[in-house]
């Protein structure tokens, strides 16, 4: 069984996106997803969150949540680091740099079918796939 921590887990929206992308793994779907964060509030709300996902995917994976980075980090297979430092305008590469390479898109569109990768503009010999969030 495969174990994925997430330091920083508070960030709501990135954590729970991660999660549904991992458990949709077959081979990850009875993983442990280790959930930490320093404001215990934040967490709890998240582990809320994930439980949900967990039950309503019938996924057999579980959930453990902690304050303690060490504990949450011990047996880990993959780190997610949600942590913001400094400011949000560290996001401005995410929009700067697509268009610097001529990235029509900067993340995976979900289609019915399942994904599909995003077409790119192949002039200035740059080609490329940006999954993000």
């Amino acid at each position: 069984m495969k174990k994925f921590t997430f330091i920083g887990a508070g960030s709501f929206g990135f954590t729970r996106n991660l999660v549904r992308d991992i458990l949709s793994f077959p081979a990850f779907a009875d993983c442990t997803i280790a959930l930490m964060d320093v404001d215990q509030e934040r967490l709890e709300f998240i582990k809320q969150a994930v439980d949900k996902i967990i039950a309503a995917g019938n996924y057999p994976a579980k959930v453990v949540a902690t304050t303690n980075r060490a504990e949450a980090l011990q047996g880990a297979d993959g780190v997610v680091c949600t942590i913001l430092a400094n400011s949000v305008d560290v996001w401005r590469h995410d929009i700067e740099i697509p268009k610097k390479v001529r990235c029509r898109h900067q993340c995976w569109r979900h289609a019915r079918a399942g994904w599909r990768v995003p077409r790119v503009t192949h002039d200035s010999g740059h080609v490329g796939h940006l999954p993000g969030y």
